[in-house]
């Protein structure tokens, strides 16, 4: 199924990455920034070692 239509069909999505906003230009959150700008690649690194310190502590 065409990604466009994913939310129509399974109305629950389960991100692939982290959402991250500009909440100074953006406070409606409604442009996600791995979405809409391709300079946000710096941000994995701050994503992935939070979501790994979150994981270590969940299976804790």
């Amino acid at each position: 199924m065409a990604s466009s239509l994913q939310g129509i069909a399974d109305p629950i999505v389960q991100p692939k990455f982290p959402m991250f906003f500009d909440l100074g230009c953006d406070p409606g959150e409604r442009y996600n920034l791995f979405q809409f700008k391709r300079d946000m690649g710096w941000m994995f690194g701050v994503a992935f070692s939070s979501i790994a310190q979150f994981e270590k502590t969940d299976a804790e």
